[in-house]
């Protein structure tokens, strides 16, 4: 019954409205649970009642085949497929952020669950650190939210994606902001999900490493395409040749434009929101959406020497 509730509340959800759903014991309804065992049990079951984005990965979750690709492809898909039929834009963007950010800390937390069995009484692999890793160069400064689908800033999407590809030793710091990253661009989003799955689940992971690991998932073509964009370009740090230090220095300036994008987006859709409906929420929203862009700006990578480590006299 909670479920077809859900289901059918969907499309009627709007922005700072929803449902909680409290599940009670197999068997018992409110009035036998007060009664037997009083009124402090029920509030119990108040007290932990489930997000209703909590309850649809629950539904899809629970008892869930998920141990080859294709089952995990479906999972994603009903997934998606509860998103698609909330009829609010905003809430409908907001619920896909949610769902794929909860898939990849699920598909990295499974990954190094499986590498732990494999190297019992042995050091983790690196990406099984990462959780617990804070700090190092430019210190991790966590995205609150997945940047959002329609966020686009030219080529950068691509040098995002291509200099993690060809200098995946960045990841040690900043794992949880390159998952963090949705893109727009289905084919950029599959080697996106592909990198992380491969970090999630390998130790040791160089440029050959990553190289080897994207061949076997059909993907050499396409970094292909990707790596001849560069062939005289101002992007040099983006080269697997380039100095780590330089290579991580221009991903975080990147990184910082491309937050930047989300937040000015945000903005703009807090605004239109509280244009259309002047509710106390939209402007606290408002609100919200303009100290985040504030504190964002000039958050960009510190370029001073930039290029040094690799030889260079210039930067960008």
């Amino acid at each position: 019954a909670a479920l077809r509730a859900a289901e059918r509340a969907l499309p009627l959800l709007k922005p700072g409205h929803s449902l909680r759903f409290a599940l009670m014991p197999e068997g018992v309804d409110p009035d036998d649970l007060i009664r037997e065992q009083g009124q402090d049990a029920m509030k119990s079951v108040l007290d932990q009642a489930l997000p209703l984005s909590d309850l649809l990965w629950k539904k899809e979750f629970d008892g869930a085949a998920l141990s080859t690709p294709e089952q995990k492809a479906a999972f994603e898909r009903a997934l998606m497929g509860h998103c698609e039929q909330i009829q609010d834009p905003t809430v409908r963007d907001y619920y896909n952020r949610y769902f794929k950010d909860r898939l990849w800390k699920w598909n990295r937390s499974s990954g190094q669950h499986k590498q732990g069995r494999k190297q019992t009484g042995k050091q983790q692999g690196r990406f099984g650190r990462i959780a617990n890793q804070k700090g190092g160069f430019g210190k991790n400064e966590g995205l609150s939210n997945p940047i959002s689908r329609s966020v686009k800033i030219g080529r950068g999407e691509e040098l995002l994606l291509l200099t993690i590809a060809n200098h995946p030793e960045i990841l040690e710091s900043y794992f949880d902001e390159f998952a963090s990253i949705q893109l727009s661009v289905p084919d950029l989003d599959r080697l996106h999900r592909a990198i992380i799955e491969i970090a999630a689940s390998e130790s040791d992971l160089d440029y050959g490493g990553m190289k080897h690991h994207l061949s076997i998932r059909g993907l050499s073509e396409l970094t292909g395409k990707l790596d001849s964009k560069l062939a005289g370009s101002l992007d040099w740090f983006v080269e697997p040749e380039t100095a780590l230090e330089d290579a991580t220095r221009g991903w975080l300036h990147l990184l910082a434009r491309y937050k930047r994008e989300f937040l000015l987006q945000e903005l703009k859709i807090a605004q239109e929101q509280l244009e259309r409906d002047v509710t106390r929420e939209n402007l606290d929203r408002l609100k919200m959406a303009q100290k985040a862009l504030q504190e964002a700006e000039g958050n960009e990578a510190e370029l001073d020497g930039f290029g040094v480590a690799s030889g260079r006299e210039t930067g960008f």
